[in-house]
Parts: C-alpha cells; sequence; structure tokens
C-alpha cells in the first residue's frame, strides 16, 4: 500500500470550530445507528443495506488538530447485522461520517470519537 501526502501551510491562522460533543449514536432519515468505537450497529436490518461504490459501507474520518484524513471499508467480518472496522485511530478528535445506501438513498451518519 502506497499513501501520499504533503503538508500545505499557507501561514494563514485560522480559528478551531468546535465539534460536537462526543457521541455514540445518530439518527437520520428514521434510521438509527449506536457506535461501539468503529463497530457501529444500524436499526435497519443488514438485508436492507444496499452496497454502495461496491461496499457495504464507507467511514470517513478527519481529525481535528492537523485534518488528517481516512477512508475506510468495513471488514469482511459480519456480527448479527452490525458494521465493523478493523483500523484504528491515532489519538486526537476525530469527525466519523458513516454512509450506508437503503432504499436506494445514501444517509450519513456524523459523529465526534475522542481517543486519548
Amino acid at each position: 500500500e502506497l499513501v501520499l501526502a504533503t503538508n500545505i501551510d499557507d501561514e494563514t491562522p485560522v480559528d478551531p470550530v468546535a465539534l460536537p460533543a462526543e457521541s455514540d449514536e445518530a439518527e437520520t432519515a428514521g434510521i438509527t445507528v449506536r457506535r461501539d468505537g468503529l463497530l457501529f450497529t444500524p436499526s435497519v436490518p443488514a438485508a436492507e443495506i444496499e452496497p454502495y461504490l461496491g461496499q457495504p459501507a464507507h467511514l470517513v474520518a478527519f481529525r481535528q488538530s492537523d485534518l488528517a484524513y481516512v477512508h475506510l471499508h468495513p471488514s469482511d467480518t459480519q456480527m448479527g447485522g452490525m458494521i465493523m472496522f478493523d483500523n484504528t485511530l491515532d489519538t486526537g478528535t476525530w469527525r466519523l461520517f458513516l454512509q450506508l445506501q437503503v432504499d436506494g438513498d445514501v444517509h450519513t451518519f456524523e459523529f465526534t470519537e475522542v481517543i486519548a
């Protein structure tokens, strides 16, 4: 695996933006997702979750301090309707965006994760 990255700093001061408090549950369009770390449990049956861009789910994470970006696909391991991501995130405050497709609509669930 190869990752290309560069830091760009134009020295323009930027005021930090406060993120919502750490959260373990998100709801959109009547669907609730509960979270324990990188293990997500949607309120809809697993059979109703449709592949989106070839995957059952996508997780995008941004670290607040430096905007580090991570895009993850779920593990091949299925556990009773839970969606598991095998990766770990480094220390920091992260904003997580989980995307699932149900009935042809893509739904985005937002979480805040603080890792000490």
